[in-house]
């Protein structure tokens, strides 16, 4: 039997790859909701300007709509040429690295054959939760108080890149809440709420104060919104829609146009162009309503460019580095899995007002039953 020993360089290049296959796959966001180009069709937008360059951020520009009126007859359209306008972001990368420790000399003589592979499933696991958890944190504008997170309490973002909260054009509320603080138990998820948040997506931006439209996400055929809301909110919501109306919901799923996109994988079913998912990671609260002893979750209508992702170093999937590094006289091996990169809700100041606005994301907080779990 041909055994690729501990240390041995072909295993860093085996293992790196299979990191970077795997990572992606059990991230909600880094397999089905992710595109690369200058045109997005997806939420988050792979930005691949510093895998074979030197460099930590990345400036990346919108391009604003012109807004004059047209030149008519034969009056000179040169006196009406109107410069491009752009609002510009920045996302920013760092390093994030995770070791499993594979234990002695005698722990790895028993199980060598399977020490990659634990380690491997182990770090797959952390690093598709760890990502998952930070793109959450950054597109809801804050950490929330989910008590089972690898971020700590007040995290304060990575990598240098600021977590901001939704601004007003972007926030919607529960029932008859129209603020964090007004909202009571009763402002749960509903199909009202949703109703709501497809008119504003679709009504938000354009016009003279050139603020940016949001963009539903391009799939097969079609173009579709992603709603990704918590268990509690999914809980609400069927109870609200009643047997007849989830079960409206969940058979659109078959008839769907591009049903067969990776944006449908896993989803709850679909309502007026919303492909409605859940996710465990979804932002709550605690301290919400007039007394801030609300239960709360955040739930995130998206469409195209709502996140930016950079990485630092080339590769498909999701980059990753594999180092076996022997301690303690090379009694213990530890085995360090890591990559480069940056994410952010992308954000955009509006030259015309000075406002800074979101672009391809909408918040909306209801209450939630805490007592679910």
């Amino acid at each position: 039997m041909t055994l690729v020993g501990v240390g041995d360089p072909k295993a860093v290049k085996k293992y790196s790859g299979l990191l970077a296959v795997d990572v992606p796959r059990e991230s909600f966001w880094g397999s089905s909701m992710t595109s690369r180009g200058e045109v997005p069709k997806a939420p988050i937008q792979r930005l691949d300007d510093l895998e074979n360059s030197e460099g930590d951020r990345i400036t990346f520009d919108l391009r604003l709509q012109f807004r004059g009126q047209p030149t008519e007859g034969d009056d000179v359209a040169e006196d009406d040429a109107e410069d491009l306008k752009f609002a510009t972001d920045i996302v920013y990368i760092d390093q994030m690295r995770k070791v499993a420790d594979s234990g002695g000399r005698m722990t790895r003589k028993r199980t060598l054959h399977n020490l990659r592979s634990l380690a491997k499933e182990g770090l797959t696991e952390y690093f598709a939760r760890a990502f998952d958890e930070l793109i959450f944190i950054y597109l809801s504008g804050a950490r929330g108080a989910n008590d089972d997170f690898v971020w700590r309490l007040n995290y304060p973002g990575f990598a240098g890149n600021p977590i901001t909260a939704p601004d007003s054009v972007h926030q919607m509320y529960g029932g008859a809440a129209t603020s964090f603080a007004t909202i009571v138990a009763g402002d749960t998820m509903t199909k009202v709420l949703l109703d709501k948040m497809r008119t504003k997506a679709t009504l938000i931006g354009g016009g003279s104060l050139q603020r940016p439209s949001m963009q539903p996400v391009k799939i097969k055929g079609g173009k579709k919104w992603v709603v990704v809301m918590s268990p509690h909110q999914h809980h609400a919501l069927r109870n609200d829609s009643g047997t007849t109306g989830w079960f409206e919901i969940t058979k659109a799923l078959t008839t769907a146009v591009g049903r067969d996109s990776p944006m449908y994988t896993n989803a709850l079913g679909e309502y007026r162009d919303m492909i409605l998912h859940e996710h465990k990671a979804v932002i709550r609260f605690t301290n919400a309503g007039a007394g801030a002893n609300v239960n709360a979750a955040r739930a995130l209508m998206l469409g195209r460019q709502a996140g930016l992702l950079a990485f630092g170093q080339a590769g498909q999937g999701m980059p990753f580095e594999w180092v076996e590094e022997p301690k303690d006289g090379k009694n213990k091996v530890l085995i360090f899995g890591g990559t480069m990169f940056g994410f952010k809700k992308a954000t955009f100041k509006i030259p015309t007002t000075g406002e800074t606005l979101d672009f391809g994301v909408i918040a909306a907080d209801t209450a939630i039953d805490a007592t679910l779990g």
